[in-house]
C-alpha cells in the first residue's frame, strides 16, 4: 500500500500535511509526495525586483527573476522541505505536465493525478491518497481544484482504497474536521527543519525565502502551535481491521491504546479490572468491555467473529497471552493474535525459561545460570550465590513472590515461604549485582519485520526486583545489531506478535532474563522515539507492509511517572531531583499533551498520596497552609 500526498503548491506538504506525512513514515509507511503546480503565479515574484528591503533579511529586493528562474527557486524549497519531513529524494516528484499555478481545474488535476498513480502503482497494487480538503469557502481557488480531484478520482479508480483530506489550519472552521493531530517532539523537530527551507535567503545559491516572504504569519503560526485537521476519511468496500487491547487498568494497556489512537485507530478496550483506572480516560478508545476476570475475555471475543477482516488482538498481560494462545486454533479463524508458528500452545511452550534458553542461545546469546529446583527439598541449587527465586514462568507467581538469597540461611528460609504459599517447583537463577538493565521492546513477524527500541533502566521501583520506573534510550549501534539479531533468532524461532526481552550487561556480557510475549509496559516510548511497533505490526499483519526500523536515533530519559513517583514518597529520594529528572525526560508512561487526562487524573492521585504518607514534608505542610487559609477565606474568617 502506497500513500501518496498530492500537494497544490510549494509549501502545502508541510503546513497543511506536514504532520501526517511524518506520522506515515513513522509507521514504515511508503509515502511520495506529488506537486501538482508551477507556483510561478505568487506575488513574491514581483516582490523580489522592487527594489526594497525587508525583515526577513539582508540586502534589497533586486532581483528580476525569470518564470523557470522563479519556479525552480520554489522547486529548491520544496524538494528540501520533504527531505526534512523524511521523504526519501526519489519519492518526492515534480511531474513534467504539473499545472500552472492559479490556474489549476479540477479536469486538469485528475489527469495529472491519473498519471502519477498509473506510474508509482505496479499490478495489484493499492493506495491511499491524501491531499486537501474543498470544503472550506475561503479557500485558495487551487486547493479546492485539487481536493475536488481527488474526490472524483477516488470514486472512479478501485485502486484506491483509502481518501485522506486535510483543511488548511489558517482556513480551518472546525466545521468538517473529524481529527485534530497534534505533533510530538521529533515531529516538531522535522517540521522546523521543513519550515526552515522556505526561510533561506541564498541569492547566491539560487534561494529567495519565496515561501516565508508569501505566508509568513501562516508558518509563524504554524511552527507555534503545530496541527493538523482530518477530514472525512473516504474507505472503499469494507472497514479496515479492528483492534482490541486486552489487559488491565495500567500504563502498559494504556500505552498500547495510545500507539493505536494517535495513528488514526482506536481500538476496542476488554479491561480485567474495575472502571475507572488510568486506561479509561484516554480519548483514544473506541469503546471499553470491563470483565471480571480473564475467564470472561473469550465471551467477550465472540462479538467480533465474522467481521469482514479479522481483528488484530494485542495483550498486555502474560496470562491473557496463554488464555488466546490455548485457544489459538478457534480464535485464529476470526482474530490475529501473536503465536509461535501459527499453532496453539506455542507461547505457552516458549513462557518456560528452559525454552527461551534455547532461543537466547540459538540467536548467539548468553543466558543467566539458572535450574528448576524441587521447593520440598532443601538442596541447595548448583549456581552459585547470589539466587534469585522466582517463579517457573510469569503465570505461575507474583513478583512478592520472588526473593534474592545472599546464602543457605536466606535460601532455605525462602524455601519454607514457598512450601506455605503452596509452590511445588521455583526457578533459582544467579543474580547479578548491580548490573546494568536493559529492555528491549516491540514487534516482529515470521515474514522478517521487526521494530524495536532499547531502554537502559535508570532506576526501579521496587529496587531490587521491580519495574523500570526512569529509562534512558541507549545510543550504542552495536547493541542495537546486537539484538537485532537476538530478534532474527525469535523469528527464526517461528514467532510473530508483540515483544518485550529483559536482559543485564556485565562488562561486554550481554544476559538474557527473560521473554515476554505480550506489549511492553515501555510501548509509551513509540510515541516519542518514531518507533511505533504495535501499530507497525499491526500494518505488517493487515497486508500494508511497513518498513522495519528501531530507534537508535532516539535521546533523553523515559519516565513512567507512577511507579518512579514511588521512590520519593517511600525511599526518601530527594523530591527536587525527582523533578529535575521528570524535566529531562523526553518520554511519559503518563504524559501525552494530545491525550491529557489520564496523566491529570494520576498526578492528583499521586499528590493526595503523598500528603497522606509525607505530611512533615515542607511542600505538603506549605501547601496545608494554603488549603487552610483558604477555607477560612470561603468561611468569611
Amino acid at each position: 500500500m502506497k500513500h501518496i500526498f498530492f500537494s497544490p503548491h510549494q509549501d502545502d506538504e508541510v503546513l497543511t500535511m506536514g504532520i501526517p506525512i511524518v506520522r506515515c513514515l513513522n509507521a514504515g509507511c511508503n509515502v511520495y509526495v506529488v506537486l501538482c503546480s508551477d507556483g510561478v503565479s505568487s506575488g513574491v515574484h514581483g516582490v523580489l525586483q522592487n527594489g526594497q528591503t525587508c525583515e526577513k533579511h539582508e540586502g534589497a529586493h533586486t532581483y528580476a527573476l525569470s518564470d523557470a528562474e522563479f519556479i525552480a527557486a520554489r522547486d529548491a524549497e520544496f524538494r528540501q522541505s520533504c527531505r526534512a519531513l523524511g521523504c526519501k529524494e526519489k519519492n518526492v516528484i515534480i511531474p513534467q505536465n504539473r499545472c500552472v499555478d492559479g490556474f489549476l481545474t479540477i479536469a486538469a488535476v485528475k489527469e495529472l493525478m491519473q498519471q502519477t498513480i498509473d506510474e508509482l502503482l505496479d499490478n495489484g497494487e493499492e493506495a491511499v491518497v491524501h491531499t486537501l480538503s474543498c470544503n472550506e469557502a475561503n479557500q485558495h481557488r487551487d486547493h479546492r481544484a485539487v481536493g475536488a480531484a481527488a474526490i472524483e478520482l477516488y470514486e472512479s479508480d478501485e485502486r484506491i482504497k483509502h481518501l485522506e483530506l486535510y483543511v488548511e489550519p489558517y482556513e480551518n472552521t472546525g466545521r468538517f474536521v473529524t481529527e485534530t493531530i497534534s505533533a510530538d517532539a521529533q515531529t516538531r523537530q522535522r517540521l522546523a527543519e521543513a519550515i526552515e527551507s522556505y526561510k533561506l535567503w541564498d541569492p547566491q545559491k539560487g534561494r529567495y525565502a519565496v515561501g516565508y516572504h508569501s505566508v509568513t504569519n501562516e508558518f509563524d503560526d504554524f511552527l507555534a502551535a503545530p496541527k493538523a485537521y482530518r477530514e472525512v476519511n473516504y474507505k472503499k468496500d469494507i472497514e479496515p481491521s479492528a483492534v482490541i487491547v486486552i489487559g488491565r487498568n495500567n500504563t502498559t494497556c494504556l500505552g498500547a491504546c495510545r500507539a493505536f489512537g494517535s495513528n488514526g485507530v482506536k481500538p476496542y478496550g476488554l479491561i480485567i479490572d474495575v472502571p475507572e483506572g488510568l486506561p479509561s480516560f484516554s480519548r483514544y478508545w473506541e469503546k471499553i468491555v470491563y470483565l471480571e476476570n480473564n475467564e470472561a475475555i473469550l465471551d467477550a471475543l465472540k462479538a467480533f467473529y465474522n467481521r469482514p477482516n479479522k481483528t488484530v488482538i494485542v495483550t498486555t498481560t502474560d496470562a491473557s497471552t496463554q488464555l488466546l494462545d490455548e485457544h489459538y486454533d478457534e480464535l485464529s479463524a476470526h482474530f490475529i493474535i501473536a503465536n509461535f508458528n501459527g499453532r496453539a500452545g506455542g507461547i505457552t511452550n516458549y513462557m518456560d525459561k528452559k525454552k527461551q534458553e534455547e532461543i537466547a542461545v540459538s540467536a548467539g546469546g548468553d543466558i543467566l545460570p539458572s535450574c528448576v529446583i524441587d521447593v520440598t527439598s532443601d538442596e541447595i541449587a548448583p549456581i552459585g550465590f547470589p539466587i534469585m527465586l522466582k517463579p517457573l514462568d510469569s503465570l505461575q507467581g507474583d513478583k512478592y513472590h520472588m526473593g534474592v538469597c545472599k546464602n543457605e540461611e536466606e535460601y532455605r528460609n525462602h524455601l519454607a515461604k514457598l512450601r506455605e504459599w503452596g509452590f511445588t517447583e521455583f526457578l533459582a537463577q544467579r543474580f547479578l549485582e548491580s548490573p546494568k538493565e536493559y529492555i528491549v521492546h516491540g514487534a516482529v513477524s515470521a515474514n522478517g519485520f521487526k521494530s524495536y527500541s532499547i531502554i537502559e533502566n535508570v532506576r526501579s521501583f521496587p529496587a531490587w526486583a521491580g519495574v523500570g520506573s526512569y529509562s534512558k534510550f541507549v545510543e550504542d549501534a552495536a547493541v542495537y545489531d546486537h539484538f537485532g539479531k537476538v530478534l532474527d533468532g525469535v523469528i527464526a524461532a517461528g514467532y510473530s506478535g508483540p515483544i518485550d526481552i529483559d536482559i543485564f550487561v556485565c562488562g561486554d556480557t550481554y544476559y538474557i532474563d527473560e521473554f515476554n510475549w505480550r506489549a511492553s509496559g515501555k510501548n509509551c516510548t513509540g510515541l516519542y522515539d518514531g518507533t511505533p511497533s504495535l501499530y507497525k505490526w499491526y500494518l505488517n499483519e493487515t497486508g500494508q507492509a511497513p518498513e522495519s526500523g528501531d530507534a537508535r536515533d532516539a535521546r533523553g530519559y523515559v519516565m513512567c511517572e507512577n511507579p518512579d513517583a514511588l521512590h520519593v514518597i517511600y525511599e526518601g529520594f530527594p523530591l527536587k531531583r525527582w523533578i529535575a529528572d521528570y524535566r529531562k525526560a523526553s518520554a511519559f508512561g503518563l504524559k501525552y499533551d494530545d491525550d491529557p487526562l489520564p496523566a491529570k487524573k494520576e498526578y492528583y492521585r499521586l499528590m493526595g498520596v503523598y500528603a497522606h504518607d509525607c505530611p512533615n514534608h515542607k511542600l505538603v505542610r506549605k501547601g496545608m497552609r494554603f488549603v487552610q487559609r483558604c477555607r477560612r477565606k470561603a468561611a468569611g474568617k
